[in-house]
């Protein structure tokens, strides 16, 4: 069984406010909602020990990727 994938009201609670370009970058990897959740971990985590690892499924790690760009840029997500 599939998990659906997340909607943009989703995105937007897991992540919070982001550009209207990044929000459509997220949403066209069409994660689920647990992909999202472990992309935001990954993130908020030592950059060392993600740095060292992408999560194995390419969906997963193109999220964090897209992710750590914005991240990087100053945007801290899931901080409205």
């Amino acid at each position: 069984m599939n998990s659906p994938t997340a909607t943009r009201d989703d995105v937007i609670r897991t992540l919070g406010k982001l550009d209207e370009a990044t929000l459509t970058r997220v949403l066209s990897i069409r994660p689920t909602r647990s992909e999202l959740a472990i992309a935001v971990d990954r993130l908020r985590s030592d950059a060392a020990i993600w740095n060292r690892q992408l999560p194995s499924d390419e969906r997963s790690a193109l999220l964090c990727e897209l992710l750590a760009r914005s991240w990087q840029s100053g945007d801290h997500f899931g901080t409205d």
